[in-house]
């Protein structure tokens, strides 16, 4: 097993845990960048994106023609798993383009049989030096979840406890953490 590091930071209203380990290169035509420079170019996205000076690169037709012939493996910098919320649009958030992020959308961003065989998929096959774990503000999965742990939940739909049960053990650690923190205030070390 390879050895990861973890850097984590804030990015805008988003928070980011970044895992980084060796590129793969199994039958990739370009040079990957490498971990921290994949790290700083979605730092660079994110400061362009929240400053608004986006470039929108990689969305002209060219690209677009390139994304119909060529392989995602050789230019996807980035795994993200993000929240399937509307609040995260993860290309606009790193001002990328087409191919430039192999993204993962699931309510919670938790990961779950699926979710990990689609990183697994973006680590190893589209070689990407990076795994983002990507949180953001408001979470109503993650807010539902916390509100449910703490005794105030409500009925959910049939198919919604199995995704989130994936929630209840950051919830309660997040608890756990931080005994200071009550009702709402403890939604943000949830996420």
């Amino acid at each position: 097993m390879m050895k990861k590091t973890l850097k984590s930071i804030v990015v805008a209203s988003c928070f980011l845990a970044l895992t980084s380990g060796p590129v793969f290169a199994s039958g990739s035509k370009a040079a990957k960048p490498s971990p921290d420079e994949a790290i700083a170019m979605l730092k660079a996205g994110n400061d362009r994106f929240v400053s608004g000076k986006a470039t929108h690169p990689h969305t002209d037709a060219a690209r677009l023609a390139l994304a119909g012939k060529e392989n995602q493996g050789d230019h996807a910098y980035a795994t993200v798993i993000t929240c399937s919320d509307s609040r995260v649009p993860v290309e606009l958030l790193f001002d990328a383009g087409v191919m430039d992020l192999f993204v993962i959308r699931v309510a919670g961003n938790v990961l779950d049989v699926d979710e990990v065989g689609s990183v697994e998929y973006g680590l190893a096959h589209v070689n990407t030096p990076v795994f983002v774990v990507l949180g953001h503000t408001q979470c109503g999965a993650v807010t539902a979840v916390t509100k449910a742990v703490q005794g105030h939940g409500h009925q959910l739909e049939r198919n919604i406890p199995p995704l989130v049960d994936n929630i209840i053990p950051a919830v309660k650690k997040a608890i756990a953490y931080n005994p200071s923190a009550h009702g709402d205030d403890i939604i943000p070390y949830a996420i």
